[in-house]
């Protein structure tokens, strides 16, 4: 897995995001989104690193990409923001041995936790 592999696109990124919403709003279900803010991007061993050890921890449904240089997206479809919380735990062992990549993390869960994330990135 390299980098370059797991890149995605804004529009790319968006198109599943709206993909997911509309599935979710007919299956009643949920979906989470993990933001890895990362402060430094230009190590690129140490994210090859990260990204290798939380792609260990993710389901074959889950989506695991770079938006921009400076946030790595995790996306848990049919997944609850409880489950998120959950998730998060897991992988909080990995976060902290990449501490100097790593500057913040949120979770947003479509319905009921997601209010702010159009500000971010639609």
């Amino acid at each position: 897995m390299t980098i370059n592999s797991i890149n995605l696109q804004k529009n790319e990124f968006n198109l599943i995001i709206e993909y997911e919403k509309n599935r979710t709003d007919i299956s009643k279900n949920s979906f989470s989104l993990i933001i890895l803010s990362l402060s430094n991007h230009k190590n690129v061993k140490n994210l090859e690193n990260l990204l290798k050890k939380i792609h260990r921890k993710i389901r074959q449904i889950d989506i695991i990409g770079f938006y921009d240089n400076s946030r790595l997206l995790i996306l848990l479809p049919s997944t609850s923001y409880q489950e998120s919380l959950l998730f998060l735990e897991k992988i909080e062992k990995i976060i902290i041995n990449f501490s100097d990549l790593i500057e913040s993390k949120k979770i947003f869960s479509y319905p009921e936790k997601w209010s702010d994330i159009d500000n971010l990135f639609l």
